[in-house]
């Protein structure tokens, strides 16, 4: 949590690791601050040789300036492997809320990852707009 306020809230986390989906867990908290803004990783076992290409692809499209679901999506082109994703810390908080109040009144009993809490719904158009706004107008 210091880093993501020293960087006033902008900090994006990229897991190259299997399985990646498991870092947003960091925003699993219900209440409290983010540790960070957010992450983009690989929710399966991609190879070597498709997450070099996706990071490579990811981090020259966002030093372009490119939005982050778009680097994203270049990752994926790039790679050929649809399991990269990016997810904001709210978007896992508010997933995760969602799933505890379901789980409290006995309408769940399985795992978030089990539930498709992840990684599916993974910034739609509508979240991605608001949320890459709040990185630019951040970042400005």
């Amino acid at each position: 949590i210091p880093i993501n306020q020293a960087v006033g809230g902008c900090l994006l986390v990229c897991m190259s690791t299997c399985e990646g989906y498991a870092g947003t867990c960091m925003a699993m908290e219900p209440n409290g601050e983010h540790p960070f803004f957010a992450l983009v990783g690989n929710s399966g076992k991609p190879t070597w040789g498709d997450t070099a290409t996706a990071f490579l692809s990811f981090y020259h499209l966002f030093a372009k300036g490119h939005y982050l679901a778009d680097a994203v999506s270049g990752m994926r082109v790039a790679s050929g492997d649809e399991a990269f994703f990016l997810r904001t810390a709210e978007d896992a908080k508010r997933g995760y809320i969602e799933y505890l109040e379901k789980l409290a009144s006995g309408q769940e009993t399985l795992s978030p990852i089990d539930t498709g809490l992840a990684p599916a719904g993974l910034l739609g158009s509508a979240e991605r707009k608001g949320s890459l706004e709040t990185v630019a107008a951040a970042a400005s």
